[in-house]
């Protein structure tokens, strides 16, 4: 035979569905911080190992007063890296729908995805940023996603 405060157990029990909402919300919003952060940090380091831009395009940004650096025209790419929080479970890290560039009125986002995966035609190569911020920052998002289930059955 058990024995303990069964009545104790089963207020737990009929708690532990908000305090698991509540930690996993806790884990997606510092998931979210986390994975906009590095990706952040990468385009400030530079340290994705991307194809140099070609000497040509370099020229030109440097006469036109750009940066020099890749990924960087301007900095509004990278003001637009921003995590949003969707629902207690879910959010979105990446550019910001609706950005534009001041100069040009080009879409932030679609100059993202051209960066990730490059041209069709092969004229810009894929300078990833999301999928390798990704792949680096999993093994912290699930630890912290299990670490919320534990404390929610503390």
């Amino acid at each position: 035979m058990l024995t303990g405060d069964w009545d104790k157990l089963i207020r737990q029990l009929g708690q532990a569905g908000e305090r698991l909402k509540a930690e996993a919300q806790k884990a997606t919003n510092e998931n979210g911080r986390l994975l906009e952060e590095t990706m952040v940090g990468h385009f400030e380091a530079q340290d994705l190992g991307w194809v140099p831009l070609k000497p040509d395009y370099l020229a030109w940004k440097l006469r036109e007063g750009l940066s020099e650096e890749t990924l960087f025209a301007t900095t509004t790419l990278l003001q637009n890296i921003r995590y949003h929080e969707r629902s207690w479970h879910e959010g979105f890290v990446g550019v910001l729908r609706g950005a534009t560039y001041q100069k040009s009125g080009e879409s932030v986002v679609n100059i993202a995805a051209v960066h990730e995966y490059g041209t069709k035609d092969g004229r810009v190569p894929a300078r990833p940023f999301v999928a390798p911020t990704l792949a680096e920052c999993e093994p912290q998002i699930s630890q912290n996603y299990q670490e919320a289930v534990v404390r929610a059955f503390k």
